[in-house]
């Protein structure tokens, strides 16, 4: 029996202000390596099979997240892209 965390769309994605553009590039939602690192090596394992869709919801969200929390779950994946 298939628990509800397995289906797709019970799973953690990007807050959707992240993923919409309008036909440009905006630097401040530009991943930086830095960020994309951290995601693969400290987050992914633990987000494929969580039930909630909003990472906030998870009970070890700070500890998972550390200093990108905001790259997460805001807006702004990088809020100074001249760094």
């Amino acid at each position: 029996m298939r628990t509800a965390s397995r289906y797709p769309s019970s799973k953690w994605r990007r807050p959707l202000e992240q993923v919409v553009h309008f036909n440009r590039f905006e630097p401040e939602q530009y991943r930086p390596q830095e960020l994309v690192d951290h995601y693969v090596h400290e987050v992914r394992s633990f987000a494929m099979y969580r039930p909630h869709e909003r990472m906030e919801d998870w009970e070890d969200f700070e500890e998972r997240a550390g200093a990108f929390a905001p790259a997460y779950t805001g807006r702004v994946t990088n809020p100074d892209p001249a760094s």
